[in-house]
């Protein structure tokens, strides 16, 4: 199982990472008061308060990140503090696979999502526009094939 470390140490050592590629305090401000908002939520959700490097998979992998983003929704967050904080995990992801701790990046499967977000913002411009040249049109059941195109395409 190996040695554990505490969310502080491993924070640290996330610091040094971000320390030699940051160059805005503000930005390394912001990444480690979202790891530390992520490891609170593993502390509470997991309780857990800390890891063996070589457990870090069974604690963050697309699963439990789905858990957190689902979190973050229920939370009230701002969109663009989520947004952030997604952000900051997939950061935290490629430093653990630079250190050896995760073979891959579960925070990729956020990647996919921001295309989704981009195309159902154009869609909903289309149907804004549409409802407003043509307001007899049927927008449910327009919303709803557009919506269905966007989730299988």
């Amino acid at each position: 199982m190996g040695e554990r470390y505490n969310f502080f140490q491993i924070e640290a050592e996330f610091r040094k990472y971000l320390s030699a590629g940051i160059a805005s305090p503000l930005t390394l401000k912001n990444y480690l008061s979202d790891i530390r908002y992520f490891f609170s939520w593993l502390q509470f959700s997991y309780g857990i308060d800390g890891l063996a490097l070589s457990d870090m998979p069974n604690y963050i992998n697309k699963s439990s990140l789905r858990a957190f983003d689902s979190y973050l929704e229920s939370d009230k967050n701002a969109a663009a503090t989520a947004r952030r904080r997604l952000s900051t995990i997939h950061k935290f992801c490629s430093f653990c696979i630079k250190q050896g701790w995760l073979s891959e990046n579960p925070a990729k499967l956020f990647d996919d999502t921001k295309e989704l977000d981009g195309k159902k913002q154009l869609i909903q411009a289309y149907l804004l526009d549409l409802k407003t040249k043509n307001p007899s049109i049927d927008m449910d059941h327009y919303s709803s094939t557009l919506l269905e195109f966007l989730i299988t395409n």
